[in-house]
């Protein structure tokens, strides 16, 4: 069941990512703040993935479906109609049975694959825990960098001059900026523009709001869209601080060309600093977004916006209501608490239940009778099936009147397909002897969380000759 949910919570993610990506562009067309957007995104995935996990999955009510039958005729008509629905709702009828499809099969895989769960825990475990002692030991290096950095005061902010780290806003213990030397050989108006962009940073408490996302790594390391969300959330902090600067034209290609510098003088930081850089300097700036950046703040404005708010609001919604229309995976044994409060009435108990309406379902004992090889059709060497359909009560036994025999679909002038109940006149020497061994035929009763119920049940009888 883990990996089935894993697969599912990954899909989501993956649906959510592409609806934060399109409400990323509207809320650019409408120069609002990005931050929200991918923080947002990564609570809602992470909510989604646990609330999951910890709640019942959402059941498609099978009754609203196709109701069950209260008497064998009603029954088996309701099944007529279940195979043919109206003409007028034909569509709706597939959906439906699509969905109950696709339910009994996720039930069913989800159960085959339950037995990893345990391989899939301890992974995760070991996973999060890894993670956790690498924001454990830069953390602790952090401590080590604010001795070992000359601190100054430049442009009225605190500033710890480093190597080659920076310029990136940490928040960590007292609110400071990173600098490395070379920046300061920077003009003076540049060097501005660098403390500027970074006091933006401390002042919407980005760097916090950076461990909160990895916090949230933490807990669901496997989760790819999670990663790749925490990416997003990094460049839409540093779009969103570049917007607030305010910038003229002429200041905006200066601000361009200082990016350009940032990205010839950023060197790819050694293995053993990245942990350090993405725990204590998330904000660290990132050569793949310097392009993006300044292709963001030197472009006009779109033209028709609206119109680009609106296919961006449409495609959200579609994005939402496929992940909500995603079935959740669900353990194959229900919790005692859940199976108490769903446990069907004893009025429930007398109604007609489907084979996809139960938990488990009509089977056959062992030793149970059979029928018997009609002789004069052995005799002439004629083979046959008879397709029987008959209601087997809460004790296990056949109701013999309600027992009925489907012919042949019979395409209809209308273009639908009718299996209709055979006239007993009409029945074969295959149907008859399968009559005659129903009232000793015993089977195991089906059962809706645990309660015995009766089940209509379309079961093939093959009459054939061995070789």
């Amino acid at each position: 069941m883990m990996l089935l949910w894993i697969a599912y919570c990954t899909v989501v993610g993956v649906v959510i990512a592409g609806a934060a990506s399109l409400a990323q562009r509207a809320a650019l067309q409408l120069k609002w703040s990005l931050r929200p957007v991918w923080l947002g995104a990564m609570l809602l995935t992470a909510g989604v993935s646990a609330g999951t996990l910890l709640t019942p999955a959402r059941v498609v009510d099978d009754t609203a479906l196709v109701g069950p039958a209260t008497a064998p005729s009603v029954a088996s008509d309701a099944a007529t109609r279940a195979a043919d629905p109206e003409p007028a709702q034909p569509a709706l009828a597939a959906i439906r049975i699509v969905i109950v499809q696709a339910g009994q099969q996720l039930d069913a895989l989800s159960g085959r694959l339950s037995r990893f769960d345990a391989f899939v825990v301890t992974g995760w475990a070991v996973l999060s825990l890894l993670l956790a002692a690498l924001v454990l030991r830069a953390a602790l290096e952090s401590r080590r960098l604010r001795h070992h950095c000359e601190s100054r005061q430049i442009n009225g902010t605190h500033v710890l001059l480093t190597e080659d780290i920076g310029p990136a806003a940490v928040g960590l213990g007292v609110a400071s900026v990173l600098l490395p030397r070379w920046a300061l050989d920077l003009e003076d108006h540049l060097l501005d523009l660098v403390l500027r962009h970074e006091r933006e940073h401390l002042n919407a408490k980005d760097p916090l709001l950076m461990l909160v996302g990895l916090g949230v790594l933490v807990l669901f390391p496997w989760q790819i869209a999670l990663w790749w969300m925490w990416q997003r959330l990094r460049l839409a902090m540093e779009l969103d601080c570049d917007r607030r600067l305010g910038l003229g034209e002429q200041t905006t290609a200066r601000y361009a060309q200082l990016l350009m510098l940032l990205n010839q003088r950023l060197g790819r930081p050694a293995p053993a600093m990245r942990s350090f850089i993405t725990v204590v300097a998330p904000l660290h700036p990132a050569r793949s977004h310097l392009a993006t950046r300044i292709r963001i703040m030197t472009q006009r404005n779109v033209r028709h916006a609206p119109f680009h708010v609106g296919l961006t609001l449409i495609g959200v919604l579609s994005a939402t209501a496929i992940a909500y229309a995603l079935p959740i995976p669900r353990a194959t044994g229900a919790a005692p608490a859940a199976a108490a409060i769903t446990r069907p009435s004893e009025q429930d108990t007398a109604k007609v239940y489907f084979e996809y309406q139960v938990t488990d379902p009509v089977k056959s004992l062992p030793g149970t009778a059979s029928p018997i090889y009609p002789s004069v059709e052995r005799a002439a060497g004629k083979e046959g099936q008879a397709v029987a359909q008959f209601i087997v009560d809460k004790l296990g036994r056949p109701e013999v009147g309600s027992l009925k025999f489907m012919g042949r679909a019979v395409l209809q002038a209308d273009g639908k397909r009718v299996s209709a109940p055979k006239a007993e006149g009409d029945y074969t020497a295959f149907e008859h002897a399968v009559r005659d061994a129903l009232p000793y035929m015993r089977f195991a009763p089906a059962k809706l969380n645990g309660v015995a119920v009766r089940q209509l049940v379309q079961m093939p009888y093959v009459f054939a000759i061995s070789k």
